[in-house]
């Protein structure tokens, strides 16, 4: 059976985010986060619910909850295109710090339209505030 801290790090190493990265996130010391990873204690409830955002998961599914017998797999919906972009694991392993911090930032927001709509008018607008 894989334990909390087993899937953590599993999900981590395969974002190619390191510890710190994941800490920053959710703005803890990078010691703290790897005592999840290492079982030796477990997140509150707000930092379980901040790594499975972070991890595009679920709760239950970080946690196993729903093969404990308390209720059947929690609902999945895939990860939507990037509008024909096609994703290279190679370029994503490269990003910067910064860009991963970016990465971690939008999966944690809750209004991610309108970071993406804000972000698509700097683009075709550059020079101007908004």
């Amino acid at each position: 059976m894989m334990l909390l801290g087993d899937r953590l790090r599993k999900l981590r190493i395969a974002s190619g985010m390191t510890q710190q990265d994941v800490a920053d996130a959710l703005g803890l010391e990078r010691s703290t986060y790897s005592n999840y990873e290492t079982n030796s204690t477990k997140p509150t409830v707000e930092n379980l619910c901040a790594l499975a955002r972070i991890f595009c998961t679920t709760p239950d599914v970080l946690t196993n909850y729903s093969s404990a017998g308390v209720g059947g797999p929690p609902p999945v919906s895939p990860m939507p295109d990037a509008d024909g972009l096609k994703i290279d694991a190679d370029r994503l392993s490269r990003l910067t710090r910064d860009e991963k911090h970016l990465v971690l930032l939008y999966r944690m927001c809750d209004d991610k339209d309108g970071v993406l709509a804000y972000l698509a008018a700097k683009i075709e607008k550059p020079n101007q505030s908004t």
